[in-house]
C-alpha cells in the first residue's frame, strides 16, 4: 500500500533535489510538497523564529494531515527548532532534516565546520549540532562559514559555482586547521558540490541520506 509522505520546503529550488534522492531510495511512497517562501523573509527580517513561521508550519503540516500524510518532514534547517514544538499537536512524525544528521555526525567527528549562506541558519546548525554532543556526552568543536549569499545579476550555475569557490578556499586551508567533517548547512547548497573536486567533495556532507534513513525507520514502525 503506497504511503504518503509530506515534505515542507522554503525554498523551490530544493524541491527537485529531493525528491531525485527520496524517490530513489524509498519504494511505495508517494510525496507531497508544500512549500513557503515566505518563510525565508520572515527569519531573515527579524533573524528569529517568529509566531507567523510557527503559524505557517503549522498550517502546512495540517494540510499535510489533510491529505492523508502518514508523515512529513521538514526540508528547511532553519525551521527545524519548530518541529519539537509542533510535534504535540498531531498525531502523524514530523521530522527535521537534520535531527538524524546531527547525531550521526558528531559520534564520529570532534572538529566540524559548517558551510551555510545566512547567519541564523548558521547558529542554528551550530545550536543542533551542541544540542547532539550534550546527548551523546561529547565534547565537539564547531567552526561557521558565512557564505555570502550574493544572486543579484548572476545565474544559478555562476551561483554555485561561487559558493564551491568558498567552500575550496576554507577546506585547503588545512594546513593551519584540520577539520573531522565539513558539513553543508542548507540543502540549497549542494548543487555547488558539482564544482568542487572529488578529493574535497567526498569530506563534505549534508542531511538528505541520513534523512531518508531516518525517513526509512519511521515509516518502519508505522508499518
Amino acid at each position: 500500500m503506497t504511503k504518503v509522505i509530506a515534505i515542507i520546503h522554503s525554498n523551490r529550488y530544493v524541491i527537485d533535489l529531493l525528491m531525485k534522492e527520496v524517490l530513489a531510495d524509498l519504494e511505495g511512497v508517494q510525496v507531497i510538497n508544500l512549500l513557503d517562501e515566505g518563510i525565508v523573509s520572515e527569519i531573515r527580517g527579524l533573524q528569529r523564529l517568529s509566531p507567523a513561521v510557527y503559524r505557517k508550519v503549522y498550517d502546512m503540516v495540517e494540510s499535510a494531515t489533510d491529505s492523508a500524510a502518514v508523515m512529513v518532514l521538514c526540508s528547511c534547517s532553519s525551521i527545524s527548532p519548530v518541529v519539537t514544538k509542533l510535534q504535540p499537536f498531531f498525531s502523524i512524525p514530523i521530522l527535521s532534516i537534520d535531527g538524524l544528521f546531527f547525531r550521526e555526525i558528531v559520534k564520529k567527528a570532534g572538529r566540524l565546520i559548517v558551510f551555510g549562506t545566512a547567519s541564523f541558519v548558521l547558529r542554528t546548525v551550530r545550536q543542533g549540532l551542541e544540542k547532539a554532543a550534550r546527548l551523546e556526552k561529547k565534547e565537539i568543536q564547531v567552526k561557521t562559514v558565512l557564505c555570502s549569499a550574493m544572486t543579484e545579476h548572476i545565474s544559478l550555475v555562476e551561483y554555485y559555482q561561487y559558493l564551491a569557490e568558498e567552500i575550496k578556499k576554507n577546506l585547503t586551508y588545512q594546513d593551519q586547521e584540520v577539520f573531522d567533517s565539513a558539513l553543508l548547512a542548507q540543502l540549497s547548497m549542494v548543487p555547488a558540490l558539482a564544482y568542487i573536486p572529488k578529493n574535497l567533495k567526498t569530506g563534505v556532507q549534508y542531511a538528505i541520506p541520513y534523512a531518508i534513513t531516518n525517513i526509512k525507520r519511521v515509516l518502519s514502525k508505522l508499518s
